[in-house]
């Protein structure tokens, strides 16, 4: 962010310098306005370069948004050997995933314990980091898993409550290590 800045700064400043420079010029016309042409140019792309930092450092939201809007295009993605992801969306703070399990069907899901699944889906989700990220900015997490036929085996929603009160813990010890080296 600091580079950009004096980057940014630096284009300002080469855009007047030329600009000046340009207009004292005496010789062929056309040399100064090719001159005022590109540094016009450079400090538009500077301007809109600012922008999208900005777009990136401050709107955080708009950054994963983006993100999932753009993974959304390499969709379905086999994840293993028993499942795919097959959707994603965003909508507000609430992050939607929907997941086909394809060796499970209705028929074999009741042999399976769902509740187990679920409790291992979250603690899964508390323990990883990017999605841990997401649950301290107070997103939710809604992981639908289908069958093979495609029908609805279970909703799986996260949220930070869901993870308990230790969800801070790693970064106090990772401070706590920071001091002590």
């Amino acid at each position: 962010m600091i580079i950009y800045f004096f980057t940014f700064i630096y284009s300002i400043l080469i855009f007047i310098a030329i600009h000046r420079s340009a207009n004292n010029y005496i010789g062929n016309k056309i040399w100064p306005f090719l001159s005022k042409v590109i540094i016009t140019i450079n400090l538009f792309y500077s301007l809109f370069s600012a922008y999208d930092l900005l777009k990136v450092l401050i709107f955080e939201d708009y950054a994963i948004k983006s993100e999932i809007n753009s993974f959304k295009n390499k969709l379905p993605l086999k994840v293993n050997a028993f499942s795919q992801l097959t959707d994603i969306g965003i909508e507000d703070k609430n992050i939607y995933y929907t997941y086909k399990l394809e060796k499970m069907d209705k028929t074999t899901s009741n042999s399976y314990n769902l509740n187990k699944f679920k409790a291992q889906v979250q603690d899964s989700l508390c323990e990883e980091g990017t999605t841990l990220k997401l649950l301290k900015k107070d997103y939710i997490l809604n992981y639908t898993y289908i069958d093979k036929n495609e029908r609805k085996l279970i909703d799986i929603i996260t949220n930070k409550s869901n993870c308990g009160k230790s969800i801070y813990d790693l970064e106090i010890l990772k401070e706590i290590l920071k001091n002590q080296s």
